[in-house]
């Protein structure tokens, strides 16, 4: 739902001069160096299967930024949007997890295992904000 990184977006956010409609789309594109790869108009699954074909292209310094760029990015989604900021408020204190079932432990978890980090960027965000 509005939590998701797939969740389109009304107000866009913005990345080395474009636009993006969706979280995802815009962390695929911020992984390449070339912009050829990821089209920001590209859907949230659409780009994260491009962002896979082409894993071998990730710039360097990606990795050790990737929570950073997710922080600035999922940010940017809820200051921007009163209609979110609102929704994220109503979660009050509750404890946002990403729960998956694709094996992702460094975003989510997985089997009640996993580092969280979007469930903590979002409980960040949302004491922010």
């Amino acid at each position: 739902s509005f939590l998701s990184n797939y969740y389109p977006l009304k107000k866009p956010i913005y990345y080395k001069g474009f636009s993006f409609y969706s979280v995802e789309t815009a962390y695929q594109f911020s992984k390449f160096n070339d912009s050829n790869f990821i089209d920001p108009n590209m859907s949230a699954t659409q780009s994260k299967k491009i962002a896979k074909l082409y894993k071998d292209k990730i710039r360097k310094e990606f990795v050790g930024n990737k929570s950073s760029i997710m922080f600035a990015f999922c940010f940017q989604k809820f200051s921007r949007d009163i209609s979110l900021i609102n929704k994220l408020k109503m979660t009050k204190d509750k404890h946002l997890e990403e729960t998956n079932s694709w094996g992702d432990v460094y975003w989510g978890t997985y089997n009640d295992k996993g580092q969280n980090n979007l469930g903590k960027i979002l409980m960040q965000i949302r004491q922010i904000l």
